[in-house]
């Protein structure tokens, strides 16, 4: 298995396992400045995997909302359908980790990319025992500067969406990526 792939994975388990265990992993944080950050998002860093963590803590990014990523080298030969078949993969291994009441669905997938970067991303939904549905759209990003795994989670699909928007953007900016142009 891919060293980028196996890392994304624990990068998506570690993000269910951050929403259980929150205060299990205080001591793992260290202060740092964010290399991208947001208005309205407290910023963690946890040093491994290399997570940049951010919760929103205001009401305009939907409080209990999170947005977390890992910066790897620059590598982009990880296909589409390899990435795809990863994600179904991270959505078995959660289901069989879920507890009862609980389950995790397979969502969308999509590609898109131009001459600076390609853009994988996958939804998953969780339903949880009290009726709520966790969105969460997890995303690499592969730029010639490096490879970046983005995760965006919340329990609206637009709120996920637009805190994904955010911080891709900075992040395309940071990794010298400006263009988006839809595949």
């Amino acid at each position: 298995m891919n060293y980028c792939v196996r890392l994304l994975i624990k990068a998506v388990s570690l993000t269910v396992l951050l929403s259980l265990e929150a205060n299990s992993l205080a001591e793992e944080k260290l202060i740092r400045k964010a290399p991208v950050s947001a208005a309205g998002f407290e910023y963690r860093y946890i040093e491994k995997p290399r997570m940049h963590f951010n919760d929103c803590v205001v009401a305009a990014c939907i409080q209990g909302s999170r947005v977390s990523y890992i910066f790897y080298s620059p590598n982009d030969r990880l296909s589409f359908s390899e990435f795809k078949s990863r994600q179904k993969s991270v959505v078995d291994l959660l289901n069989k980790r879920a507890v009862k009441g609980k389950r995790v669905e397979f969502g969308e997938v999509n590609s898109s990319s131009n001459e600076l970067y390609k853009i994988y991303t996958s939804y998953r939904y969780s339903y949880q025992k009290n009726g709520k549905i966790l969105v969460t759209l997890s995303t690499m990003v592969f730029t010639k500067v490096n490879t970046i795994s983005l995760i965006s989670s919340s329990y609206d699909k637009q709120t996920t969406e637009a805190n994904w928007a955010l911080f891709l953007s900075k992040l395309l900016i940071l990794s010298g990526a400006k263009r988006v142009k839809k595949t």
